[in-house]
């Protein structure tokens, strides 16, 4: 009888032992939902290029630090508008997947998404960006904020935690998201939460902040502090818990610092709702160990571009990104510092990028610019130091290409005449001197602009019902602030018919901007099923150069003026004949020097540097 009354007794003290450690453990009922945009449909949207390494680390806390069971967990890769409406409702209808998953009052509901946010054009909304969302109509086919915090309101959860690492302020870190618009009125996050409930947000950034990436880590900046965070090391009093005030407390401060360092910009996290909230418990005083994400690696394309064989040792004449495909806007899978050396595999056929690979496999691609051929023999010291002379020639070659008097380039094959030769060099000796007020760098600054505006036209249009898509690209953009000019490579591919199609491949076009250009409408035509229709591809023409998007071109025609009446036109044995501006037959300009004489007094006057620089 004794012995029964000592078993009892064991078992009731063990009973009484594991009660805690169980009261401790968070509830299997909680639900969270987790959503990563990072490819759009839209092409005139940029990629978010960690978004999916976001979503994918917040599953992995979701699971192994709160706990919460596979089944409960909602996870969407590049949703659409229809599902982020089944995950959280529509206007008017709040019960989506959030409604049906959770248990009143018992569940705690967690969401997080990484992806694109906008601000409306029409109203004083900010959007979550569906991937199937137009960025022109983003107040109609994106998923509004306010629309988000009321649906979850209404939720009967425990408590809501909603997590945004989005910014809506139009821009994002790979460049702008509303390309048409002179500005965008930015609503606070504060202005649609709701004041009563038990919602809780914090959020990337503020008001009209970007949202930076940290690429040493690939992941969303906001969301890389944020899983260290919640792995622990928020918790600064070290009670063994870590709670949503400490959470911002510690974006405010790591994050902030890490943007200023590393960008020279202000991310500032902001927090609405219940800052006592708990988010996360240690066991026994420690917190899970945060695990290692596979990352996923942009896909590195070989199939779709033709490859000509090189299978060359070569380095990097600069620091040297290596592109997912052959394109400058293309997502970068890894750098090259200057000097280091790589095995080129092969040259994309009629492209200027050469196919890197390391061991085995191609890794990505490279600007044929930024790559030079090795010492076959030769030392790393022998190498380094001709890397290091290269380097001083550049730089003083570029010190005298800036500081040289002969300001003019080499005139055109003519016959002249001793007089005519003396008039010109009279003229060339009187050019007015270079100022403090020198709007070369105003020149350069403005052809930089406009060759921005003319990379970005590059677009693959797919076409379904024809033999491909039409792809339109600007291989290279060169700009010559010396001679007012940009250079430029340029591809087409489009279906004409069923049996024909445009293929051009690195055509070279420059234009000079003391000249006037020509404006044009190109419609490209293509077959559609019907055999009797046909759709069109406009490009809208300014001088050698197609645009996309007319807006653009009425931008670049802006930049193009302010040009034509700061860039000094050459003397006109100089200019050079061209579609684009015509020079007047030689007997109207050659031997009038006082003609030249007078425009150059102009130029004085208006501090007008030497128009032209070798």
């Amino acid at each position: 009888m004794k012995a029964i009354s000592l078993l009892l007794s064991a078992s009731l003290f063990w009973a009484v032992s594991i009660n805690p450690a169980q009261s401790q453990m968070p509830s299997n009922d909680d639900v969270a939902i987790i959503i990563g945009n990072k490819v759009y449909e839209d092409q005139d949207i940029p990629d978010v290029s960690f978004a999916l390494n976001d979503a994918k680390a917040m599953k992995e806390l979701a699971r192994t630090v709160l706990n919460i069971r596979e089944e409960n967990i909602i996870y969407l890769e590049n949703a659409t508008q229809a599902k982020m409406q089944s995950a959280f409702g529509r206007s008017g209808n709040h019960r989506g997947k959030a409604f049906q998953y959770v248990k009143p009052n018992v569940s705690n509901l967690y969401v997080f998404y990484s992806g694109h946010g906008v601000p409306g054009r029409y109203d004083d909304k900010s959007y979550l960006l569906p991937v199937d969302a137009d960025i022109e109509t983003a107040d109609i086919n994106g998923y509004p904020i306010d629309t988000l915090y009321k649906n979850l309101s209404q939720v009967e959860a425990k408590s809501v935690t909603v997590f945004l690492d989005a910014c809506f302020s139009g821009q994002s870190h790979a460049g702008t998201l509303i390309k048409r618009a002179s500005g965008a009125q930015i609503v606070p996050p504060t202005a649609n939460i709701p004041t009563q409930g038990n919602l809780s947000v914090l959020t990337a950034a503020s008001k009209d902040q970007l949202a930076s990436w940290d690429e040493e880590n690939q992941h969303g900046l906001f969301t890389e502090y944020l899983l260290r965070a919640l792995y622990g090391q928020a918790d600064q009093d070290a009670d063994g818990q870590v709670q949503l005030a400490e959470v911002n407390a510690y974006l405010q401060d790591e994050m902030r610092y890490k943007a200023r360092r590393t960008y020279n910009r202000d991310q500032v996290p902001v927090m609405i709702g219940d800052d006592t909230r708990v988010l996360v418990k240690a066991t026994d005083g420690t917190y899970p160990a945060r695990p290692v994400i596979e990352k996923e690696a942009p896909a590195i394309e070989t199939e779709a571009y033709p490859l000509t064989p090189v299978e060359e040792n070569m380095f990097a004449v600069k620091n040297a990104n290596v592109r997912a495909l052959p394109t400058v806007r293309a997502p970068r899978v890894d750098m090259l510092e200057k000097g280091e050396p790589i095995h080129v595999a092969a040259k994309v056929t009629d492209r200027p990028w050469y196919a890197v690979e390391k061991g085995s496999k191609i890794i990505g691609y490279v600007f044929s610019d930024l790559l030079g051929e090795e010492k076959e023999i030769a030392t790393e010291e022998e190498n380094r130091a001709i890397r290091e002379l290269k380097a001083r020639l550049e730089k003083l070659e570029e010190r005298t290409r800036l500081s040289t008097s002969q300001t003019l380039p080499a005139p055109p094959e003519q016959v002249h005449t001793p007089e005519q030769d003396l008039d010109e060099a009279m003229v060339l000796n009187e050019r007015a001197p270079r100022t403090d007020d020198d709007p070369y760098d105003t020149i350069e600054r403005t052809l930089k602009s406009m060759g921005a505006l003319l990379a970005r036209q590059s677009f693959i249009e797919q076409a379904p019902d024809a033999d491909g898509p039409t792809r339109f690209t600007y291989n290279w953009i060169k700009v010559d602030a010396n001679r007012c000019r940009i250079s430029a490579s340029l591809s087409l591919s489009h279906p004409m018919s069923r049996d024909k199609t445009i293929d051009i491949f690195d055509r070279q076009v420059e234009a000079h901007y003391w000249q006037n250009q020509e404006r044009d409408r190109l419609v490209l035509r293509r077959p559609t099923a019907d055999s009797d229709g046909e759709t069109g591809i406009t490009l809208y023409q300014y001088g050698p150069y197609g645009f996309r998007d007319k807006q653009d071109r009425r931008q670049f025609i802006a930049l193009a003026k302010q040009l034509y009446d700061i860039c000094p036109q050459p003397p006109r044995p100089y200019e050079t004949t061209s579609q684009y501006g015509k020079p007047p037959p030689p007997s109207k300009f050659f031997n009038q020097k006082e003609r030249f004489k007078d425009k150059l007094k102009d130029k004085k006057k208006r501090h007008i540097p030497p128009p032209f620089r070798d």
